[in-house]
């Protein structure tokens, strides 16, 4: 999470959207009292800075869950004084920010394909963790607590000013990035995480699954605007090539 207040500008972290690679580029466009969220595991030259401090537990912190799990949460965020935090929801985020700031400055975030976003997250824990998790494992425990950040919990309102499509990445970063004067070539200058992950050629996207996927993000894929055609390509891009002539 970022808010840059030269150029009112507050970047949501959603997950596996090039988010990493989004902050690290607006990074470098910090200045003193600017906050930037650290990020796990750490980049090279991604400083975090006024991310710590306290805030009132009965009225800035909103967590899911049931209420136990509720608290375990708030209270591991008091003891890390973690006032902002990577992957920040943005209604927890409007409480702890003045109001003056989250009111006048562009709030944007980016989301993705959910089949695809899906396929992401299980090559990133087989791969990058080493965890022993099969697809189905991702869809049924993975994607119905992902649930959207950038929407409110109480009321189902949208709560950032722009939502980019991870497919067209450039081009919304580009449009946003030339509004709010943050200059921007159409690269962000480094493929954090995903990008130098190995492809795996076991993952096959059944039809079943995206149904089941379909269910769990219906929510995204009703604003977003994504459609069967998308389900189709992803489940298209797991399947691997037949093998070419001998």
């Amino acid at each position: 999470m970022i808010v840059l207040h030269r150029h009112k500008l507050i970047f949501l972290k959603t997950r596996k959207t090039a988010g990493t690679s989004i902050e690290v580029f607006l990074g470098k466009y910090r200045r003193p009292g600017d906050i930037i969220t650290a990020i796990d595991p750490p980049i090279e030259g991604h400083m975090p800075q006024n991310q710590l401090g306290f805030f009132n537990p009965l009225t800035d912190a909103r967590p899911a869950g049931p209420w136990p799990r509720r608290a375990r949460t708030i209270a591991s965020i008091l003891r890390q004084r973690r006032r902002y935090y990577n992957h920040m929801p943005a209604h927890e985020l409007r409480r702890r920010l003045p109001s003056a700031v989250w009111t006048a400055y562009r709030k944007i975030a980016v989301e993705r394909n959910p089949w695809d976003k899906t396929v992401s997250m299980y090559r990133m824990l087989k791969h990058d963790r080493g965890l022993a998790v099969s697809l189905d494992d991702v869809i049924d425990h993975y994607a119905p607590l992902n649930a959207p950040i950038y929407i409110d919990p109480e009321t189902g309102d949208q709560l950032v000013d722009d939502l980019v499509h991870y497919e067209t990445l450039t081009d919304g970063l580009a449009r946003i990035f030339e509004e709010v004067g943050i200059p921007f070539s159409g690269d962000l200058g480094i493929v954090a995480k995903g990008g130098n992950r190995k492809k795996d050629d076991d993952v096959i996207l059944s039809a079943a699954q995206a149904v089941r996927i379909e269910r769990h993000f219906a929510q995204e894929i009703a604003l977003m605007g994504y459609t069967q055609a998308d389900a189709a390509t992803a489940i298209a891009q797991t399947v691997p090539s037949p093998p070419g002539p001998v």
